[in-house]
């Protein structure tokens, strides 16, 4: 090639380049995840000290039931946290399979509270409970954190981004609750414990196209 070639490609890189502004890589998402999730769960623990643990918790952590329903949220907490770091990128760097896990999760959970309904289920009068309450303070920190880190990726699926946080963030809160209520009637705790994630969960998708915007 030429020189007077050379010169005029490199003028027009220079004019279809010139005017973008530089940006900084999107770190890995494991990176971005870890830090959250120890904030969360740090926050989490202290939320619970602050408002006290349930006075029968020796009893229920021997309770394979409760230990089983405990780590089922956790798990997936933790794999929808993870999912939404890679939906943040908008190929999710490949690893779409990391939906299924979440979803999956979410799903026995899900067919889990409705095998209790099933069993025993009775329409209690709602009205203010603290639980409500906690719920605002549990979730409200890994909410704002999660949403913070989701703003600075550059999805293509906004509607699961906000589900995912959704299912993070409220699982976590759930596990504060479970925690420090005593009630463990299965009308109480999806009421209290789950309908207030709930409607987090459809403002978030509501606004999740706004939210997550580029």
């Amino acid at each position: 090639m030429s020189n007077k070639n050379i010169k005029i490609t490199d003028n027009l890189i220079e004019s279809l380049v010139g005017d973008l502004t530089p940006v900084s890589v999107l770190p890995h998402p494991l990176r971005r995840f870890v830090p959250f999730f120890i904030m969360a769960v740090v926050y989490l623990a202290s939320a619970i000290i602050y408002f006290g643990i349930r006075s029968d918790a020796m009893d229920k952590f021997n309770d394979p039931t409760f230990l089983f329903e405990m780590s089922l949220v956790f798990s997936m907490a933790l794999s929808a946290g993870l999912c939404a770091m890679w939906l943040c990128v908008p190929d999710m760097r490949g690893q779409q399979w990391i939906i299924s896990v979440a979803l999956s999760l979410f799903g026995v959970f899900t067919a889990w509270i409705g095998f209790q309904m099933m069993l025993k289920f009775s329409m209690p009068h709602i009205g203010m409970h603290r639980c409500y309450l906690n719920a605002i303070i549990f979730g409200a920190v890994p909410a704002l954190a999660i949403i913070i880190l989701s703003i600075r990726g550059k999805t293509t699926h906004p509607l699961l981004l906000s589900t995912m946080n959704t299912i993070s963030m409220g699982g976590l809160g759930y596990i504060g609750l479970r925690l420090t209520c005593h009630a463990d009637g299965i009308d109480h705790i999806c009421c209290y414990h789950i309908l207030p994630y709930i409607l987090f969960g459809a403002v978030a998708g509501l606004l999740g196209r706004r939210i997550y915007r580029w």
